[in-house]
């Protein structure tokens, strides 16, 4: 019978990953070896007695190296035939790992894993994530990506394929991961009857950031000589946001538009400030766009407030340093935000913005006191001021 290990990682969210331990003890199949990383927590790493599970064997690594060094390390580490890596915040049907193993004995197939979907609560976000943060398939069967929240590989196989390669450092090694299995002819295989959960509760401002940074370059890379910013915003930020809104009026939660409305505003200031740095568009772009919204929500106080608090909590609200005379030609549409902001109009028109600004706003404001969110990388750096 093939021996399976269990490889999972931990920075300063201890608690997640005990969770996960709790939880693979009451696994059909048990993992006969747990590795675990502790990526240079501020307080080591203590598993505690987790029987009937096999004491884990820690690696510590002494100051934060990143999930990706700290996973990698972690599986090659392990010395089980199949190897089950698993971030601390992943929650799995009692028999994930007994599906998973028996599927690998099929060789056609490289990667194994279930349907996941975000249960991180009932806040905003969460239910955010429950809807777009979730990868549903009809049915089990072979899938063009699996996310590396937690799958299954054959040990011979991760050796052969060098695990994540040289590529990713930060981001990226699940698609790493698939995309040098499918070019050597694996199928990922997701099966729809071990559910696969994602637990870490995050703050809004945590997950703006991730979303961010997942990006990566692609707003420098494109952006166009032959586009204006407010062209390109639209193009790339305000559709997709307006196809997504589409979705949330069909489910009739209209606080879910306020997270797309802090969204698009992080995107674009942060986009300015990036591009600014990098000399491709005026200094003073993202102080415009600040001022369109100003004028947008004007008739919403406490939208606006609570808006203007989370972008100073982000760390994007530009300071006001004065109106530079306008140049014409090219310069000129990108500082001219108006157009963009017909998105704005809709919210106004259907009543969504009114009712953000009657009630939503408050509810939001409560369901941050009562959150009591996970250790995050992306974790706030600054506090809001919301008098």
């Amino acid at each position: 019978m093939p021996s399976l290990s269990l490889c999972s990682y931990t920075y300063n969210d201890g608690r997640l990953l005990r969770g996960l331990l709790e939880d693979a003890a009451n696994w059909s199949r048990r993992p006969d070896e747990i590795i675990i990383v502790d990526d240079g927590s501020r307080v080591p790493f203590d598993a505690g007695d987790q029987r009937p599970l096999p004491i884990p064997r820690l690696i510590r690594f002494p100051e934060n190296r990143g999930f990706i060094a700290a996973k990698s390390t972690c599986i090659n580490a392990a010395s089980g035939d199949i190897i089950l890596a698993a971030d601390c915040d992943a929650r799995m049907h009692p028999d994930f790992a007994r599906v998973c193993m028996n599927l690998l004995e099929r060789k056609e197939i490289g990667l194994v894993s279930g349907e996941y979907s975000d249960a991180s609560g009932t806040d905003l976000l969460s239910r955010y994530n429950s809807i777009f943060n979730s990868a549903r398939v009809e049915k089990s069967g072979p899938v063009e990506f699996i996310c590396g929240l937690a799958f299954a590989i054959r040990r011979e196989l991760w050796n052969e394929i060098n695990g994540f390669g040289d590529g990713p450092s930060r981001i990226g090694e699940d698609w790493a991961l698939c995309n040098a299995l499918k070019e050597r002819g694996y199928q990922l295989f997701v099966d729809k009857s071990v559910p696969l959960r994602q637990v870490r509760r995050l703050t809004r401002h945590a997950h703006c950031r991730r979303l961010f940074i997942w990006m990566g370059d692609i707003p420098l890379r494109k952006y166009s000589e032959d586009h204006s910013l407010p062209e390109q915003f639209v193009a790339h930020i305000v559709n997709p946001m307006l196809e997504r809104t589409a979705l949330i009026g069909r489910i009739g939660d209209p606080a879910l538009v306020y997270f797309e409305l802090l969204y698009v505003s992080y995107m674009a200031l942060k986009i300015c400030g990036m591009l600014g740095a990098h000399g491709r568009i005026p200094a003073l772009a993202g102080e415009d766009f600040m001022r369109e919204t100003e004028k947008r929500l004007a008739p919403f106080p406490l939208l606006l407030r609570l808006l203007k608090s989370d972008l100073l909590r982000l760390e994007v609200l530009p300071p006001k340093k004065g109106v530079e005379p306008k140049k014409e030609g090219r310069l000129a549409r990108e500082r001219d935000w108006n157009e963009a902001f017909f998105f704005a109009d809709i919210f106004s028109g259907n009543g969504v913005f009114d009712w953000l600004n009657r009630e939503g706003a408050r509810r939001i404001l409560l369901e941050d006191e009562e959150l009591d969110p996970d250790f995050s990388v992306y974790a706030d750096k600054t506090s809001a001021i919301f008098a």
